[in-house]
């Protein structure tokens, strides 16, 4: 699933720990918190692939403010869906027939 692949599931922990950081601090202070969550989309300069940056930054009633990023690169198939993996590069699984092109085991 491409959402596992480029680390929302790191994203959405990384979110689940900060509530868990931040609620009781709300409680307990009786002043606001913030969670922000940023996914930004690039084009790579090369033209062949969008990378996905993610952001999870907080800001809580006792510190300015904590961030933690991660960047992940995507490739677009020939029908408009993102892969982590370059559609043009063969894999190990891949098997050279005779001929000089290169196959795909099913």
């Amino acid at each position: 699933m491409i959402a596992e692949d480029i680390g929302l599931s790191a994203m959405c922990d990384e979110l689940v720990e900060r509530l868990e950081e931040l609620v009781p601090a709300v409680v307990s202070t009786g002043n606001n918190a913030k969670i922000s969550i940023v996914v930004t989309l690039k084009h790579t300069e090369r033209g062949d692939g969008i990378d996905v940056e993610g952001v999870v930054r907080s800001q809580d009633p006792k510190r300015l403010s904590d961030s933690s990023a991660w960047t992940q690169r995507l490739y677009r198939t020939e029908d408009g869906e993102l892969t982590t993996t370059d559609p043009r590069q063969p894999t190990l699984m891949d098997t050279v027939t005779g001929s000089g092109t290169v196959r795909l085991k099913a």
